[in-house]
């Protein structure tokens, strides 16, 4: 009977060393990936700040301790209390009912399936001791004689009686007429019995097919407990082609559904009572109080109005019990198999059938939750509740990460993706541990049933009256109503409706992860007009900022430097008194002056953390196109270069080369040895050019084979920032908490004072740095940026992985006169750094060469005074062979008194 599918057997569970050892080659091959994509990461992904992605782990803590707690009451189910349960059916002397009566309603399924069907149907119940009633409703007269024929050339099948009924109305109507055939059956005289309470009805789909002995297994269940009203099984799927997504999507489906249902069993109630095979006590469902709730069955909405359900009959039946308050069963061991015909459009019909499902769950939940604890249990109560709330919260992960990709940073998604395959992973290996056969496919189905699943829950929850009846993409019917303009009014509610939820989602999960920000009430009422001034003269914009105290600078410098016009320089004058920065300020223009009126004048705090940017004060521009590359070596003395597709107009270029073993084998690098990044670069300033030569101002000092890649970076220039404190704040957090602690203390608040990337030509002057997150100052890829008279005093966050600097890096020409460096880590050149200098300086901490042939770079005529407690000297090199963090440093680096 099985043949139409090709296979000899009934599908079941695969064994537990079976499922583990079809479960390790995806598993490998997913942690790899993940492990590569984290291994492919730049160095600079791993400064990406935490913050974000533990507030998304918090709120999924609810969600994971969720899913431990379902785990947990899934083995208890099923290790202790259902194999008593199944013990005590077992040692039942007279297990059975007296009359058992199959309600199946099959409407125009293939007649294969409907054969293969009824032939394993009648050979199982042939096998009891009871009086067995077929009711059948079926969609035409052709399908009433097949099955007729088929059920009467099964041998034992004499004894069944076979009542077939013509549906013209619907599902629920059909059931409706179905059921009371069952209960002029039932309520009989002439077939009454003393034992008639546990007498049976099954309501098993046209496509379900039982294996044998499914109802020998759960019928005794009734006579053991007299106070179950029904029970359900496990369902297995089955395909004609078990290489489809169809198969493997129904796989996952029905092992999510196994899992959870044991978990529930444990409540001595359901979620579902499935309409594919769900067992009833007969004298509760031949009562016309249930016939006809499930027969007209209505939700009355404040937007739909009143509406009969055209679907769902399972969902009303269960209703109906969790109401009344009857226990339910859950029995494991006897599955029967949900055969499954659609093989094709696997998206389109996947989507229509979860429609479909959540349609009919949605319009049943609410009204579950208002029955409140009382009938059901506070599990089951908190079950349906949680139910409710997956309409929203399988969302918030991608979410949350669509934001912080979008304004923070792409390498957000990179860390997520790895978050996901790791703990969907695990969520899958809790399956395959019930003897759930694991395929590549199955992860990202498990995200395709989430998280499409949980959007499509929020557009149905406004759609709720639109039900289709859709099976093969025929017969369908859906709910008509005549008033037009009352149906436009409707859709454009929905939609509104729709575009709002996801709105909101979108906006607080930008919000709870730092992506967005709200204005605080400073900024809403404490910011005064800004008076402008143009000087015609020089042609400045100059811009006195009149605030009031504690107002928002960062935003009102903001909001100057994206409204000004850019071809003028700007000055933008901060008055004396107490301000605070909630917004970075991301200075990405040139000829821009920000003035305070003095360091004892002028006091800026900044209350941001690392997940608003890397600085409090970021100069910033970009690296630009990669324009071609050297077609000959750059020799060592030589400021002379040729290169592929150079414009005319360009100031600055850049040029860097991928380490190779030879390179590294010259600087006697033995712990580091890694190809990015690249350590030979250099940012020059162009003199002239010619076609493809070009003239450099300076010479790099270091040679440049052919082949290396040239950029036309695009520094930003003639920035000059000065006069004025600047303080990073950290709450409940003094600054004796950090002093002399070389450790990251307060890693939420690590970013940058004054942050200097892709700049040349700029000025730092007279700004007093206190306590900065993580870097006072940091020279970022940067060209001849002067720093002068400025006091660094502290750092929030001084440990390992590169935190507390004054830092050089990458960074060629630029200085530091005049100023004193005191309480942070170290003053480091570091990673290709050249051509530096610091001279004329008070040093409380010690010069670190700190490793990636930083070469050429001069500390002159400065005082050195570490503190006591500082833990390195006051020069620090590298060590030969170099570091497994750096390699060594290149020639020249000198400390003169």
């Amino acid at each position: 009977m099985l043949e139409y599918f090709k296979i000899s057997h009934f599908p079941q569970r695969i064994s537990l060393g079976k499922a583990i050892l079809k479960a390790l080659p995806p598993t490998v091959a997913y942690l790899t990936f993940a492990w590569l994509m984290l291994l492919a990461l730049p160095e600079r992904a791993w400064q990406i700040k935490s913050q974000t992605l533990i507030a998304i782990s918090l709120f999924g803590i609810w969600r994971y301790s969720w899913q431990v707690t379902n785990v947990f009451r899934h083995w208890r189910y099923r290790r202790h209390v259902f194999p008593a349960l199944r013990a005590e059916a077992d040692a039942l002397e007279d297990p059975f009912p007296d009359r058992l009566f199959v309600m199946i309603p099959s409407y125009h399924e293939d007649y294969y399936v409907t054969e293969m069907i009824f032939n394993a149907l009648v050979r199982d119940v042939c096998m009891l001791p009871c009086k067995v009633v077929f009711v059948a409703s079926v969609g035409s007269s052709k399908e009433a004689e097949f099955i007729r024929k088929v059920v009467a050339g099964i041998k034992g099948s004499y004894g069944i009686k076979l009542i077939i009924m013509q549906q013209h109305q619907g599902k629920r109507i059909a059931m409706g007429h179905a059921l009371r055939a069952i209960a002029r059956e039932f309520n009989d005289p002439f077939m009454w019995h003393p034992k008639v309470n546990d007498d049976v009805v099954v309501f098993m789909d046209g496509d379900t097919l039982v294996k044998p002995g499914t109802f020998s297994k759960c019928l005794p269940f009734f006579k053991l407990h007299p106070q179950m009203a029904a029970l359900t099984t496990d369902n297995i799927g089955l395909q004609q082609d078990s290489t489809t997504l169809f198969h493997d999507w129904y796989s996952l489906k029905f092992a999510q559904r196994n899992h959870q249902f044991y978990s529930h069993a444990l409540s001595k109630r359901m979620l579902t009572l499935t309409g594919r095979f769900s067992m009833f006590r007969a004298s509760i469902v031949v009562k016309e109080e249930f016939i006809r709730f499930v027969e007209a069955d209505y939700l009355e909405s404040w937007m739909y109005g009143r509406f009969r359900f055209l679907m769902g009959d399972d969902k009303s039946t269960w209703f109906y019990l969790l109401k009344k308050g009857y226990e339910m069963l859950y029995v494991p061991d006897a599955p029967v198999i949900a055969v499954e015909t659609r093989q094709e459009h696997f998206f389109s019909t996947s989507i229509s059938l979860m429609r479909r499902w959540y349609g009919n769950m949605l319009c049943n939940n609410l009204r579950a939750i208002k029955l409140g604890p009382r009938p059901m249990g506070k599990f089951i109560w908190w079950s349906i509740v949680d139910q409710r709330l997956t309409t929203w919260t399988p969302l918030v992960g991608p979410a949350s990460m669509i934001m912080m990709s979008l304004f923070i940073s792409p390498f957000y998604l990179v860390f997520y993706t790895s978050w996901i395959i790791c703990t969907r992973l695990v969520m899958l290996w809790v399956y395959v541990l019930e003897g759930f056969e694991l395929r590549t496919s199955h992860l990202p189905l498990m995200l395709f049933n989430q998280w499409v699943g949980a959007a499509l829950k929020v557009i149905t929850i406004y759609n709720l009256d639109k039900q289709t009846w859709n099976k093969k993409n025929k017969y369908s019917k859906s709910i008509k109503k005549k008033d037009s303009t009352l149906n436009r009014v409707r859709y454009i509610l929905r939609t509104m409706l729709i575009v709002m939820n996801f709105t909101l989602l979108l906006t607080f999960c930008g919000l709870g992860t730092g992506a967005l920000t709200l204005p605080s009430l400073a900024e809403l009422t404490n910011i005064a007009p800004v008076t402008v001034q143009k000087n015609v003269d020089q042609d400045t914009v100059v811009v006195s900022m009149n605030m009031a105290p504690d107002a928002d600078v960062g935003q009102a410098v903001m909001k100057e430097l994206l409204r000004s016009n850019k071809n003028l320089p700007l000055r933008l004058e901060i008055p004396a008194g107490h301000f605070v920065i909630d917004t970075p300020i991301i200075i990405s223009r040139n000829n821009v002056i920000l003035k305070g009126a003095g360091q004892g004048k002028t006091f800026l705090r900044s209350h941001l953390n690392s997940d608003h940017g890397e600085a409090v004060l970021h100069v910033l521009g970009k690296k630009g196109k990669r324009i071609g590359r050297l077609k000959e070596p750059l020799p060592l003395h030589s400021s002379m270069l040729t290169a592929t597709k150079w414009h005319k107009g360009n100031e600055f270029i850049w040029i860097g080369v991928s380490n190779d073993e030879e390179f590294l084998d010259s600087i006697n690098a033995v712990k580091w040895r890694k190809t990015r990044p690249p350590l030979r670069q250099y940012i020059g300033r162009v003199e002239d050019s010619v076609s493809e030569f070009i003239m450099m101002r300076a010479v790099p000092g270091i040679e440049f084979p052919a082949g290396t890649e040239v950029y036309a970076p695009k520094m930003v220039t003639n920035v000059i920032i000065s006069n004025f404190s600047l303080e990073q704040k950290v709450p409940k957090m003094k600054r004796k908490d950090v002093q002399g602690r070389y450790e990251n203390l307060a890693e939420k608040y690590a970013l940058d004072g004054v942050r200097f990337e892709w700049a040349a030509d700029c000025m730092l002057k007279d700004v007093n740095i206190t306590m900065a997150g993580r870097h006072p100052i940091a020279f970022e890829s940067c060209k001849e940026i002067t720093v002068d008279d400025v006091i660094v005093d502290g750092a929030w966050n001084k440990g390992k992985k590169g935190n507390g600097y004054v830092r050089f890096a990458r960074s060629f020409g630029c200085s530091i006169h005049n100023s004193i460096i005191r309480n942070i880590r170290h003053l480091t050149f570091q990673w290709g750094s050249s051509g530096n200098l610091v001279e004329n300086c008070i040093i409380e901490t010690d010069i670190n060469f700190h490793g990636g042939f930083s070469h050429d770079n001069t500390v002159r005529h400065c005082t050195f005074s570490p503190p006591k407690w500082h833990h390195w000297g006051k020069i620090t090199r590298m060590p030969e062979g170099g570091g497994a963090y750096a390699p060594p440093d290149g020639d020249r680096n000198r400390v003169e008194e």
